[in-house]
Order: structure tokens, then C-alpha cells, then sequence
């Protein structure tokens, strides 16, 4: 796939590996990361510029479409494509889910896109006027609650690393820029917990987000990141950076 210039052969790929499952059953979302882990880092604009035109074509299998909706948390580009989605939902006729309904006998396409919108609108209502990225990461990773009137109730996003993928997720611009500061400040804040810290790199790597390369190798050579289970994550992270930056 080296060279590929277009999006053409990046949506034939995706429609073709996926399109093959939908009668087996297996999983598309499986196949979907492995064709992504497969694209050239410096495609993956290409790929998910492919994800897109997929989404937004009405003539495509609902299931695929479905698929690729619920990628866009994976591949952390919701922000992005929110408009693309939105399109779909006008096309669909969409009418959101009552609360507690749940997406048992729905239509794919159409539950891909409620979960989609509503992570969104959560994720945005969580960050309103919130200036302390650093805090909210702390306290979901450790457990602890968010405040009652910015608490998620019915996706079960409480803590730990769904909030803040959701949070993440819903961040973009200057507000993703900021969240990734504050990652950052986290990764070099020795009074963190370790295990707070090592969740914040392993999400970083699991992210790609090579600006936080110099904060994970400014804690390489300190004392806690020569053993486990910080030194793991932080050889894996620089080890990923290294391996993934000129393919």
C-alpha cells in the first residue's frame, strides 16, 4: 500500500474485507483494526478520509456503514466526522432511543448512530467550562466520582478508561490540545499514583499520540520507570513511536 495517492483503493480495501464477514458473522470491527494496523502511519489519513465517504454513501451495506460509525471512537476521529453522521441520521430518519431502551432487535446503522451522537453530546457536556483536564483524567483513572451533575448515567461511563476515552473523544482543536497537555503534566508528575501514570502512557501509545513522546522519555531514566509495571509501558510506547515513524 505504499505510494497509494487516493482514497479509491483505501475504500475498496475496507468495503472488500469487511464485506466478506457480514454473511460469516465474524467480527468487522476485528477486521477494521487489522486493516488499519496494516496502513502505512503515513496513509492513515487517506484510511480515515476512506472511513468517511464510506459512512456518507447511502449505497453501501448498513451493516459496513454501522462498523465503520463505531470506528471513529476507536480511531479517535468523532469530532471529525460528527457532521458526516449527522448527514446519515437526517437520511435514516433518525429518532433517538429512549434512555434504558437499549439497542436489542434495532437497526444496526441506526444504533451506531445514536451511540455515536449521544457519546458526543455526553462527552461535550462533561468537558463544558471545564478547564481541568489534569483533574478529571486523575479521577477517572483512579475511580473516583465525577461530580453528580456531570456524571454519564446510562452508558455506564463512571470512571476509569471509557470516561476517558469518552472525554477524549469529545475533545478536538485547542480543547485536544489542552487534553493532551494534561496528559502529558501526568506522565511527568511523580506524585501521581503509578498506576495512574502507566494507564495515561499506555493510553497515549494505544492513541498514537507522539506528541507526548518527550514527557515518556523524560521519566525513561528515572528510578521508577527501571522497574515494572512503568518501565513496561514506557519501552513500549518509545519502542512503538520508533517502529511506526517512518512507515
Amino acid at each position: 500500500m505504499v505510494g497509494y495517492d487516493s482514497i479509491a483503493p483505501y475504500k475498496k480495501l475496507i468495503v472488500d474485507g469487511l464485506d466478506s464477514l457480514i454473511r460469516s458473522n465474524h467480527s468487522l470491527m476485528s477486521e477494521l483494526i487489522k486493516l488499519h494496523i496494516n496502513t502505512p502511519k503515513k496513509e492513515w489519513g487517506n484510511f480515515y478520509e476512506a472511513i468517511a465517504q464510506i459512512i456518507g454513501d447511502g449505497n453501501q451495506h448498513p451493516h459496513i456503514r454501522a462498523a465503520l460509525i463505531d470506528s471513529t471512537s476507536t480511531f479517535h476521529i468523532a469530532p471529525q466526522l460528527e457532521g458526516i453522521v449527522k448527514s446519515v441520521a437526517e437520511e435514516i430518519g433518525y429518532v433517538p432511543i429512549p434512555e434504558g431502551e437499549g439497542y436489542v432487535g434495532k437497526e444496526p446503522l441506526t444504533a451506531a448512530v445514536d451511540i455515536f451522537i449521544k457519546r458526543i453530546k455526553r462527552g461535550r457536556e462533561l468537558l463544558s467550562n471545564l478547564t481541568d483536564y489534569k483533574q478529571l483524567i486523575v479521577d477517572a483513572l483512579e475511580g473516583k466520582d465525577v461530580p453528580e451533575e456531570r456524571r454519564e448515567r446510562h452508558l455506564n461511563y463512571f470512571g476509569g478508561y471509557e470516561l476517558v476515552i469518552l472525554l477524549y473523544n469529545a475533545t478536538s482543536g485547542d480543547k485536544r490540545d489542552s487534553f493532551i497537555k494534561a496528559m502529558g503534566q501526568i506522565i511527568e508528575d511523580d506524585a501521581q499514583s503509578l498506576i495512574t501514570r502507566v494507564q495515561v502512557i499506555d493510553l497515549a501509545r494505544s492513541w498514537d499520540i507522539s506528541e507526548l513522546e518527550a514527557s515518556v522519555r523524560k521519566i525513561a531514566d528515572t528510578p521508577e520507570a527501571s522497574e515494572d509495571p512503568l518501565k513496561g509501558v514506557v519501552q513500549g510506547f518509545i519502542f512503538y513511536v520508533e517502529k511506526t515513524r517512518n512507515r
